[in-house]
């Protein structure tokens, strides 16, 4: 990755800060962490996991895809 590529990254990371700072919607903060995460690593789609530290059992799986 060259320096112009890494810098549109971290713009974007930066950028998905500012807009999750403005949700208040959990599924809406899951959306877009995703959608992100598609675009950057040029994925077909991504899957947020979160699971409880405790027992480490998932308890919620949201998926996207491109």
């Amino acid at each position: 990755m060259n320096y112009y590529e890494e810098n549109l990254k971290l713009e974007s990371i930066i950028e998905l800060v500012q807009v999750l700072n403005q949700q208040s919607s959990f599924e809406e903060i899951l959306r877009i962490i995703s959608v992100k995460a598609i675009q950057l690593f040029d994925a077909d789609s991504a899957k947020v996991m979160m699971l409880n530290p405790q027992t480490e059992h998932t308890i919620k799986t949201t998926g996207f895809r491109k």
